[in-house]
């Protein structure tokens, strides 16, 4: 309990933000983040090392959308990579760990208490890993959810879309900032990023803030 007030305190100052927006049409989840729609969102690009460096510059670029229609929130993540050959997506099967894989890592806390959230998970082949945290240091991987992710290798890099329904996460429509954060991991290089992080960690406690978040579809929650 002290440690997570600790970081609370210290994650004050430390907040950032980004606007989520609202859009009539859905992106098409196919990994490719060639949608207009894309073209709406601010775009987050201040990511850094929490290891092997601690804050330094990443290796590699990073960038990320987010938007939301009535019934769901839609992440977009450009992940270059100077060797996109390397990429390394051993897993193929929901639901494992991806431990030994390039990844992305998303942390929602509908409700911003900095308390508890959900984590969702994807690599390279579009795998779906998802978790509840139960504490802001520990998370339960047999928590389930409905949710749909697409990822594609070109080029630069590799890019993942996901889209995850409102009625998939319980949430008050009250609340219109939400705790986000986002992570990567580049396996080879041993390499983590982060959007915001304390003392070389992320979880709920840890988070940025995504505002703008209204007009909801909740369903039955």
């Amino acid at each position: 309990a002290n440690l997570q007030a600790q970081n609370q305190e210290d994650n004050k100052v430390k907040r950032l933000q980004v606007r989520a927006v609202k859009v009539d049409t859905a992106p098409v989840i196919d990994g490719v983040l060639d949608d207009a729609v894309w073209q709406q969102a601010e775009v987050i690009r201040d990511f850094h090392q929490i290891r092997p460096g601690d804050g330094s510059e990443p290796s590699e670029p990073t960038e990320v959308y987010v938007v939301y229609t009535e019934d769901a929130i839609y992440i977009g993540a450009r992940m270059a990579d100077s060797n996109p050959e390397l990429i390394s997506a051993p897993t193929i099967r929901h639901g494992q760990g991806l431990g030994p894989d390039d990844r992305l890592i998303v942390i929602l806390d509908p409700f911003n208490t900095q308390r508890t959230g959900y984590r969702f998970e994807t690599n390279l082949n579009g795998v779906r890993h998802d978790a509840l945290y139960t504490s802001v240091s520990s998370f339960s991987g047999d928590w389930n959810t409905i949710w749909d992710v697409s990822s594609s290798r070109d080029a630069n890099g590799w890019n993942s879309e996901l889209e995850i329904p409102f009625k998939s996460l319980p949430f008050d429509p009250a609340t219109t900032t939400w705790g986000f954060n986002f992570g990567r991991g580049i396996r080879r290089r041993g390499e983590e990023v982060a959007w915001v992080s304390y003392n070389r960690s992320f979880n709920p406690s840890i988070t940025g803030e995504l505002t703008n978040m209204s007009g909801m579809n909740q369903g039955m929650g």
